[in-house]
């Protein structure tokens, strides 16, 4: 299995989505499970935003590069 650094970006992305999710409930010591769900939801909905429109094309721009470099040799 060979790792890209794609993949090694999502691996980042997701470990800061887990922090996000779970640093908030115990900064504000928040024991309500459904708030904690709430949060949770609002965080999942900013950070899927945040991938498509700032992560996501600079995948596929890189996806473009490399396909021009291979046709051009």
């Amino acid at each position: 299995m060979d790792i890209s650094m794609d993949d090694v970006a999502v691996l980042f992305y997701n470990y800061a989505v887990v922090l996000t999710a779970a640093y908030v409930p115990i900064l504000y010591n928040i024991e309500d499970r459904f708030v904690i769900l709430g949060l949770g939801l609002v965080f999942a909905l900013f950070w899927t935003g945040y991938f498509r429109y700032s992560i996501q094309p600079r995948f596929t721009e890189s996806e473009d590069n490399s396909e021009s470099v291979q046709t051009e040799q």
